[in-house]
């Protein structure tokens, strides 16, 4: 059996080891708590636990859940109508809402 390690296999692990810590099977950044992504285990050639793709959508889904109701609140609708004018209609890129401000 073949244990050699390409560099980018061997940098990757490298940062999972030093920056990550593995709750319940899923990596989870020591930083922020954040799942790690699915695009990391892809850029350096690991394969991903299982479940840790299914743990990153439900964060994103969470996450956007969180985003949306705050959606030009407050500050943010007072300067997205000195920006745009009052009226206008401004599209959130994250959740695709529309809204007239």
């Amino acid at each position: 059996m073949d244990l050699t390690l390409t560099k980018k296999q061997f940098d990757g692990i490298e940062d999972i080891l030093k920056n990550a810590v593995k709750i319940s099977g899923i990596y989870h950044w020591k930083s922020n708590g954040h799942v790690v992504p699915d695009w990391f285990f892809t850029e350096h050639d690991l394969t991903m636990p299982e479940g840790q793709l299914e743990a990153r959508r439900a964060e994103e889904r969470k996450a956007l859940a969180d985003y949306k109701p705050s959606f030009l609140g407050g500050p943010e609708l007072e300067e997205a109508r000195n920006v745009f004018g009052a009226g206008a209609k401004v599209v959130n890129v994250l959740t695709g809402d529309v809204c007239t401000i």
